[in-house]
């Protein structure tokens, strides 16, 4: 899930792992192409793992909440358009 601010200054991305043995993970959010990677985490079943991002520029643009596991699997929200 992600949420966003209007305008899209700050921004909250959000995962559940339902079930399965614990994975190394990272979040991120992807707008107008570009990305940066917040630091891998360990996640088990039951957890959200949730990272908030403030003092962005307002970007116009849609966008879209990452996760990425320590294997190289990538995950990508539904995108949260401000505009």
């Amino acid at each position: 899930m992600i949420n966003e601010s209007n305008p899209a200054t700050s921004l909250d991305v959000q995962y559940y792992k339902s079930g399965g043995s614990a994975i190394t993970t990272r979040l991120d959010f992807l707008r107008a192409g570009v990305n940066t990677w917040a630091g891998f985490r360990s996640m088990f079943a039951g957890m959200t793992y949730r990272n908030d991002w403030s003092g962005l520029s307002n970007g116009c643009s849609p966008t879209n909440g990452l996760l990425n596991t320590s294997g190289g699997a990538t995950y990508q929200t539904p995108a949260a358009d401000p505009c």
